[in-house]
């Protein structure tokens, strides 16, 4: 990929675990790459990148950091969804100078936050590591989106393409659970956004915790949208999105 063009201020997109850059094709293909130069990359081990693990969320920031070097990107506002919400955070927590602003979208501190959560995601690894993947797909495919056919059969297909990998399967979701900031959220100082979808309520305690922990971060609702808010609500995340950068950019 070249180098941006000067005219647009660059935003890094990091799509959520088990999906890949193809989770950001309404805002890729849409008014928002117009005003803004978009860079979705895959990360390791997802979509064309079958990079075998075991992988990290540090190791994810480490690399992509290499890779905006090559880009000669010096500095970006970096969008997360889910496990791309984490790796966004430890990216501005590694190098704090190379981000220009954070927009979190349905992503948390971590998977261990109460003693039931821990318990949960102690249970979690067995239990998919038994349950044929074809099933998962199934499932988290029809808990994502229940009433939207097309996207249900995109995620589905996403996580089926990890039939034939199952042990990077299982150490994407080692990595997921394994990352904890909640300590170091008050050192994040960029221009901070949570975003979470209205219908997925589990996700809402942790993007309000977040929000009081990083200094000046705010928290936005989209009504109607569950989890994959980007891809539920192109217009409507695309509008948020632009708005909060171009305010970053004139701070």
């Amino acid at each position: 990929m070249p180098a941006r063009p000067s005219s647009r201020a660059p935003a890094l997109l990091l799509h959520g675990a088990y999906l890949s850059r193809r989770a950001w094709q309404p805002q890729l293909s849409g008014p928002l790459a117009q005003h803004f130069h978009l860079l979705a990359p895959d990360l390791r081990g997802h979509g064309a990148d079958r990079t075998p693990g075991p992988y990290s969320v540090e190791g994810w920031a480490q690399e992509l950091l290499t890779w905006l070097d090559r880009l000669e990107v010096e500095q970006v506002h970096v969008c997360g969804h889910s496990l791309g919400g984490m790796v966004a955070q430890q990216l501005a927590l590694t190098a704090p100078q190379r981000v220009r602003s954070l927009l979190l979208v349905e992503t948390s501190y971590g998977t261990r936050s109460t003693p039931l959560e821990r318990r949960l995601t102690d249970l979690t690894l067995p239990l998919l590591a038994r349950w044929p993947l074809r099933g998962q797909a199934a499932a988290f495919a029809l808990a994502y989106a229940p009433h939207n056919r097309p996207l249900r059969e995109y995620v589905q297909a996403e996580l089926q393409a990890f039939e034939s990998r199952p042990q990077d399967y299982l150490a994407i979701w080692q990595a997921v659970t394994a990352f904890d900031s909640r300590a170091q959220l008050s050192r994040l100082t960029v221009p901070t956004r949570m975003v979470v979808g209205g219908r997925n309520l589990q996700t809402h305690a942790q993007a309000r915790a977040m929000a009081a922990l990083i200094p000046g971060a705010r928290l936005e609702v989209v009504r109607g949208a569950g989890h994959l808010v980007p891809l539920e609500r192109p217009a409507i995340f695309s509008a948020l999105a632009g708005e909060f950068w171009l305010g970053a950019e004139s701070q």
